[in-house]
């Protein structure tokens, strides 16, 4: 069986005037009858296979769609709340440990000290705890931070007299 409605078109060499065209067979190069759109050997096209509409869609597919659309959702939230992995798995921590006071400062023990060093080259200490708000002052790698207070995202800090929050992604803390 063939797929195609109609052969080629092409001159027939043998006794003909040059002036008519034949059509032959796409598939097996026969001859087609002039009222004849199908080739007598071939026969008809195939019909079409079904629609994916009409053959509807299995539970794994939709499994997995609905997983594609769950992971790009929460993506997208995570990238447009600023969250991070790391900050889910402390925030987890930290509550369990009862770390966190409700007023957002933390927990120290006299016994330990909590030490926040800046770990990237240079970092902007803010006026309120957002990238938008206006830039106090800007402070070093390696510089040792005083905290004030901590609401996940950002802590609050006293440097060179002044006050300011800086993002917690730019601070590394060690308990010693």
């Amino acid at each position: 069986m063939n797929d195609s409605l109609t052969g080629n078109l092409r001159p027939d060499g043998e006794g003909s005037k040059g002036d008519r065209n034949v059509a032959y067979c796409d598939f097996c190069n026969t001859q087609l009858p002039p009222s004849g759109l199908f080739c007598p050997d071939c026969g008809p096209p195939l019909p079409p296979g079904k629609e994916p509409e009409e053959i509807g869609t299995t539970p794994d597919q939709v499994f997995l769609r609905i997983s594609a659309i769950v992971i790009l959702f929460l993506a997208f939230a995570f990238v447009k709340l600023e969250i991070s992995f790391d900050d889910l798995l402390f925030w987890k921590a930290g509550e369990e440990a009862g770390e966190m006071l409700t007023d957002g400062k933390r927990l120290q023990d006299s016994n330990f000290q909590i030490i926040h060093t800046v770990i990237v080259p240079l970092a902007n200490v803010r006026a309120k705890p957002s990238t938008k708000s206006k830039v106090v002052t800007v402070v070093e790698k390696g510089m040792g931070l005083d905290v004030l207070e901590d609401n996940g995202r950002w802590s609050k800090i006293q440097v060179f007299g002044k006050t300011g929050w800086i993002s917690n992604q730019l601070l590394q803390s060690e308990i010693k």
